[in-house]
């Protein structure tokens, strides 16, 4: 089962040399969409989606997937504010992590938010094949 487990895990890590992942200290820009400049905690965009655009501090494009983490001095109410305008952007998929609560809240385009109690690891495949996020050190 763990060499499973680990040949699961390098096709994944295979799978990434074709996207970007970007960090809170850059972020996206999205004033051409009718927002404004946001950096998630963690963003990600499929590698295909970034032919021809220079990678500056911030993105003008909108990531496929996001991560959001809640922290101690962040208010929850504005987390998910921001986590529906991601939603309204088109973030396929955005994860809003809440380690008080042992929550996560579960974003997608078009739908409605699912909340997750205390899960030990969120399955975020339909955006990033194979990737299933553990939770193990943030509970």
């Amino acid at each position: 089962m763990a060499n499973c487990r680990r040949n699961q895990n390098f096709e994944f890590v295979q799978r990434l040399s074709h996207s970007k992942f970007v960090g809170s200290s850059d972020g996206h820009d999205f004033t051409a969409l009718d927002g404004g400049k946001m950096s998630p905690d963690v963003s990600w965009i499929e590698k295909s989606r970034l032919e021809g655009i220079e990678i500056v501090r911030f993105i003008p494009i909108v990531p496929d997937f996001l991560i959001e983490l809640r922290s101690a001095t962040d208010s929850l109410p504005t987390l998910q504010k921001k986590m529906q305008e991601y939603q309204r952007l088109g973030v396929k998929l955005g994860l809003l992590v809440n380690p008080k609560n042992k929550q996560v809240e579960i974003y997608r385009s078009g739908q409605a938010v699912e909340i997750l109690e205390a899960p030990t690891e969120v399955d975020c495949n339909e955006v990033m094949p194979g990737f299933m996020l553990s939770m193990n050190r943030i509970w």
